[in-house]
């Protein structure tokens, strides 16, 4: 009896249908546009009421008849009812639903009639490509409504200058500026995967991070951190043993360097930590965003060591990386079932796993993954999810096994 609809219930359910766009999608069906009242074409609004059933009037008549005697003395909404018969109390006709016959009803009750104007003359001055997307997206279009013109801007923009190869500060567009594009990379993204050719767009590039070169703009410098680990290997112009250098990625892809090994590492600690090894340089991870690496073809003629945290995300990112950098042989450490194991009472939450099967790791890479996918380990620990960070493995343990499948550097004096 206490969820039993009010006035108030009953606008907060019109609300709910005005926010998912529901009177947005039916203006835009079949030319529905030009309808003066849109519910003479698909019909009244039903909105049910939650009210008493036949149980409520055997056992509460009471309070059924003020239910009732509410909903049928006011004169605002037209209300149905429906009927319940028993012996005791004969028929009752109790109200069932609130009906809207006009949309200006329906705008009336919940104060939209001046936003639905509004909406529905912007839509019949909007070009056909946007009205299929809003059709599809309402609830983006209301949530975006204020802007959206903007939005328009920016995508006839790229329509008649498809893949300009300017950096977006250099777009002569009114009103239009940098801020804008990065606030609303997302539903700029939606909007224009939706209207711009196949053509103008690149695929292998996503809606945040690789925005500006997904729709074909310049985009500042991916920067690549390595260090030399290797003492007696010169970089030019850097008279320092082993140095951090910071380069972008087409001058990283343009290095030759004299090395065997490559250590990706996704940890700046451990990446700082790393001893001095023969032959090697070691390049600071940033997750899934490799992709700058792939532009270095040199990386593909050496031994890669790929050392990410023990989670489904470093596996995936393990995964990809491989796939990635085909065909070069990518060896994972510590990234296995038997690390796993050993390490698991060092294990933390994960905050949010993935569930897919990456299909680029080996057997016991594989093990551990689908090790953390069972949770058994977490449920050892109490944790709905586990993974295992680089901090909590031994640094005796790390220098050990890079030491031993590598080497120091003076093991390579008189190699050659």
């Amino acid at each position: 009896m206490n969820n039993w609809s009010t006035k108030q219930t009953v606008k907060q359910k019109c609300l709910e249908i005005w926010n998912r766009g529901d009177l947005i999608r039916a203006l835009l069906d079949q030319d529905n546009l030009m309808s003066f009242d849109l519910f003479e074409i698909i019909g009244p609004l039903k909105v049910k009421l939650e009210g008493p059933k036949a149980q409520d009037i055997r056992n509460d008549f009471e309070k059924v008849m003020n239910f009732s005697v509410k909903w049928l003395a006011q004169t605002e909404l037209t209300v149905e009812t429906v009927e319940y018969s028993s012996r005791l109390m004969g028929r009752q006709r109790v109200p069932s639903s609130v009906v809207f016959n006009s949309v200006d009803e329906y705008l009336a009750f919940i104060g939209k009639r001046h936003e639905y104007r509004a909406i529905r003359t912007e839509l019949m001055r909007m070009p056909s490509r946007f009205c299929d997307f809003i059709r599809k997206k309402p609830q983006t279009y209301l949530k975006y409504r204020d802007c959206f013109y903007k939005i328009r801007l920016i995508a006839d923009y790229l329509l008649k200058n498809p893949n300009p190869g300017i950096y977006l500060r250099e777009l002569s567009i009114q009103t239009i500026d940098t801020k804008f594009i990065e606030n609303h990379k997302g539903v700029l993204g939606e909007v224009l995967d939706a209207v711009l050719p196949k053509s103008s767009i690149n695929p292998d590039e996503n809606h945040s991070r690789g925005f500006s070169r997904r729709y074909g703009f310049k985009d500042k410098p991916e920067r690549i951190r390595f260090r030399i680990l290797d003492p007696q290997l010169k970089f030019p112009l850097i008279n320092c043993k082993c140095p951090d250098i910071t380069l972008d990625a087409a001058s990283f892809a343009a290095l030759s360097l004299d090395v065997r090994y490559a250590i990706v590492c996704e940890n700046e600690i451990s990446f700082l930590s790393l001893p001095h090894l023969r032959s090697t340089v070691a390049i600071f991870g940033s997750g899934y965003g490799f992709s700058a690496l792939k532009q270095a073809v040199w990386l593909k003629s050496l031994k890669i060591f790929y050392w990410g945290d023990l989670d489904t995300h470093g596996l995936a990112i393990l995964s990809s990386f491989r796939e990635a950098l085909n065909p070069c042989e990518v060896e994972s450490v510590f990234m296995d079932y038997e690390t796993l194991t050993k390490y698991k009472n060092l294990c933390v939450e994960e905050p949010k796993p993935r569930e897919d099967i990456p299909t680029g790791l080996t057997q016991k890479e594989g093990l551990a993954y689908r090790a953390l996918l069972d949770n058994k380990i977490g449920r050892e620990l109490g944790l709905k999810h586990v993974r295992l960070e680089q901090e909590f493995i031994s640094w005796d343990e790390v220098e050990t096994f890079f030491l031993e499948s590598i080497g120091a550097p003076d093991q390579h004096i008189n190699e050659k």
